[in-house]
């Protein structure tokens, strides 16, 4: 029974297929925020944001994830464009302690497709969450562009107004 025991760990250790899933798994949580709507420079978008992690600080999970990607020296990638910053520190954090890595990039336009991935050591990058993503998926995605006033960022509308047009009276010109 031991023999079939440690043939079936070594036939499993060998697929390359769970090394893809694993490297998937770890670049899952991240992904990215946009600042504010991309203003148009010299003929191209200008996007600031910043890649957040969905595990949220004092979580031991995103500790573990932090310290082996840091041991690891992964970086992320935009458009094959390596990021500098390690993951440990108090350099990718914002106020609450969660991870924050500040970025900005620029597309031609805002359907253009943009790639973000983490790549670990020497092994091949592996795109974080809604990546590749247009700007416009993300503005939409994050309400950006929507009215102010409301939770889902529409005018209101006045329960009394619908039939108030009929009640007034026309106007006497004399």
């Amino acid at each position: 029974m031991q023999e079939v025991k440690e043939r079936a760990r070594s036939a499993i250790c060998e697929l390359k297929e769970l090394d893809h899933l694993a490297r998937c798994i770890v670049a899952e949580p991240f992904l990215f925020e946009l600042d504010s709507i991309p203003k148009k420079e010299r003929g191209r978008y200008f996007c600031q944001g910043r890649i957040i992690c969905r595990l949220r600080a004092h979580n031991t999970a995103l500790q573990v994830l932090l310290e082996q990607l840091d041991r690891s020296s992964a970086v992320f990638m935009i458009q094959g464009n390596h990021l500098k910053g390690p993951f440990g520190g108090d350099s990718n954090e914002d106020k609450d302690g969660n991870f924050s890595n500040a970025t900005s990039f620029e597309v031609p336009d805002k359907h253009t497709p943009s790639l973000i991935q983490l790549k670990e050591g020497l092994s091949q990058p592996y795109s974080i969450s809604r990546s590749p993503f247009s700007v416009d998926s993300l503005v939409t995605a994050q309400h950006l562009e929507c009215h102010f006033g409301t939770l889902d960022h529409a005018k209101r509308k006045r329960v009394d107004s619908v039939d108030l047009s009929s009640r007034k009276r026309p106007r006497r010109l004399v």
